[in-house]
């Protein structure tokens, strides 16, 4: 799967594991509940958000990306 699939899930998948609805990520990083769903479907967001989602869920951008190393 490209990055940008495993992106799009990856975010959905934190979110819903920290049972967080859309606006309540949008919130926490202060982002527009459309950019969150925005993010969850096609996979496009810059640097600075990709940044906060991963500070928020405390994980690195490789991980929040998918990006595999093997």
């Amino acid at each position: 799967m490209p990055l940008r699939g495993r992106l799009c899930e990856n975010i959905r998948t934190l979110r819903n594991e920290h049972g967080e609805t859309q606006r309540d990520l949008a919130d926490a990083i202060g982002v527009r509940q459309t950019a969150v769903s925005k993010w969850e479907h096609s996979g496009r967001m810059n640097l600075e958000n990709a940044i906060k989602v991963a500070d928020h869920y405390g994980v690195s951008l490789d991980e929040l990306s998918g990006r595999d190393f093997s």
